[in-house]
């Protein structure tokens, strides 16, 4: 008899195994049918209509990381310090380790990244500095300066650990 249970249990957990990853399967595809079509407008003209000539403006470049043996594909916003609602952002593809905004305006900017198909996001903070290990308890993001005509490198996109609400929300646009 106890032979019996085990193996009806085992049937049971396998069925729902099976069961769970088909219906997987079935979101990722319907996902992947509702995906964003890119825009050919820059993200700084639709945000900022007063943006300073190109030579003007600067860019910044960093690098991804992700908790995962796979980088998801990123929406990486660079939010203006003073005035989250204006920022300039560029999409990446999956395992896509670098990144680069372009047509920054000058100024102070925080680098935030948001996974297109989860709700999560992650940011250049101090905790990537400190390393990000178990002391590294501090997920202040960190201000990245833009230059007139200068690239600004060394962002680190790796924190996905800070605490919900630790990082602007991702725009509705």
């Amino acid at each position: 008899m106890k032979n019996f249970v085990l193996v009806l249990v085992c049937l049971m957990i396998a069925l729902g195994v099976y069961w769970g990853y088909g219906r997987f399967q079935t979101f990722m595809k319907k996902d992947d049918q509702v995906k964003e079509t890119v825009s050919n407008i820059p993200s700084s003209a639709a945000n900022d209509i007063n943006a300073p000539p190109e030579s003007q403006q600067g860019k910044i470049s960093g690098t991804l990381g992700y908790p995962s043996e796979v980088i998801p594909e990123l929406t990486v916003y660079a939010f203006d310090i003073l005035d989250e609602t204006k920022y300039f952002k560029v999409d990446t593809e999956e395992n896509q380790k670098e990144f680069t905004i372009s047509e920054v305006n000058p100024g102070n900017y925080y680098v935030v990244a948001y996974a297109k198909k989860f709700e999560v996001s992650g940011s250049y903070t101090t905790a990537v500095i400190c390393g990000l290990s178990v002391e590294c308890t501090d997920h202040s993001m960190i201000d990245v300066e833009v230059k007139p005509g200068k690239t600004t490198v060394g962002a680190q996109v790796t924190d996905w650990y800070a605490p919900d609400g630790s990082f602007p929300k991702k725009p509705t646009q």
